[in-house]
C-alpha cells in the first residue's frame, strides 16, 4: 500500500512539473507590437501575432477561433496603446491582460 501511494504522489508530482513545462510564452505588449513594424489599428496580423493572440486566449480557456482572435486583437490594440509597432501602454504587461479584460 505505501508503494503504491509513493508511485502516485510522483506520478503527480511529475505530470505538474511537465504540465508547466509546456506552456507557451505568452508575449507582452511590447513584443506584440514589435513582431510587426506597421502594428496598428489598420494592420494586418501576421502568423506570430495570430499565434500569440492564439496562446493567449487558450490560456484563458477561450477558443481561438476568427470571431475571438478578432475580438482579441482589437483588445490588445486598446489596452497596450500600439501605433506603427510601438506599445505606448503596458508595454510588459501580458497580451492575456487584454485579454481578459473587460
Amino acid at each position: 500500500m505505501k508503494l503504491k501511494s509513493c508511485i502516485a504522489l510522483l506520478l503527480a508530482s511529475s505530470a505538474i512539473f511537465l504540465s508547466g513545462c509546456f506552456s507557451p510564452k505568452i508575449a507582452t505588449c511590447s513584443e506584440f507590437a514589435e513582431m510587426k513594424s506597421d502594428t496598428g489599428l489598420f494592420s494586418t496580423l501576421n502568423e506570430a501575432q495570430i499565434n500569440a493572440i492564439d496562446d493567449a486566449l487558450l490560456a484563458n480557456d477561450f477558443s481561438a477561433d476568427l470571431q475571438n482572435e478578432s475580438l482579441a486583437f482589437t483588445k490588445i490594440l486598446s489596452y497596450c496603446n500600439i501605433v506603427e509597432g510601438y506599445a505606448n501602454s503596458n508595454r510588459n504587461s501580458l497580451i492575456t491582460e487584454a485579454v481578459t479584460n473587460k
